[in-house]
């Protein structure tokens, strides 16, 4: 297990089943665990905070639950974990599937919750390590396109073809112990107003 903890939402209005999914959170490294019992409350709690996992007992006083666990999926990247009675299970799982969220048909017992908590937090875990990868790739084709943009002014006032004006942002770069980027958009900014 790794020493990263991990907020939780336990949408719920019963007590004894809020504090089984408290001790197996507990057992998770989750921390804080914060507790609600009804949509309503929880729907506000995620405009405020977004949490790692959400756990939603259906039926809840206001109302199913199945569509607000949908909605915690399409809003937020918690990973969402649906108990539902087991005469609705196949009804609503086969809706909440298609949009991640993982149900769990009750009656269940610590060993189901443990292994679905274990793969919505290692699927959670995957998909930070995508957007981690996503971002910075994002960040790098930004800085290409200014690099690109600078040597494109290069070329239109200073009239360098492309490799001049390559060698010319690198040079700069080196000589100045500078980025490649930071000399990039000082060149941006020095032929701004002349376009």
């Amino acid at each position: 297990m790794s020493d990263r903890r991990y907020s939780a939402l336990i949408v719920s209005s019963g007590e004894k089943f809020t504090s089984a999914l408290m001790g197996v959170l507990e057992e998770e490294n989750c921390y804080p665990i914060v507790t609600l019992k009804n949509v309503a409350a929880g729907r506000r709690e995620l405009l405020e905070r977004e949490y790692d996992i959400v756990l939603v007992n259906a039926p809840l006083p206001d109302e199913m639950g199945a569509n607000y666990a949908i909605d915690i999926t399409r809003e937020s990247n918690s990973g969402v974990i649906l108990f539902v009675p087991s005469e609705l299970y196949d009804e609503i799982s086969d809706k909440a599937s298609d949009f991640g969220v993982l149900t769990v048909a009750k009656p269940t017992n610590k060993t189901v919750v443990k292994q679905t908590l274990k793969l919505i937090l290692a699927t959670h875990r995957k998909v930070a390590s995508m957007e981690k990868k996503v971002h910075s790739f994002e960040e790098k084709i930004e800085e290409i396109k200014l690099i690109n943009r600078a040597k494109l002014l290069l070329m239109d006032n200073e009239y360098y073809d492309e490799a001049m004006a390559h060698r010319y942002i690198e040079k700069t770069a080196m000589d100045s112990r500078k980025s490649k980027l930071k000399v990039a958009k000082e060149i941006i900014e020095q032929y701004q107003g002349k376009e």
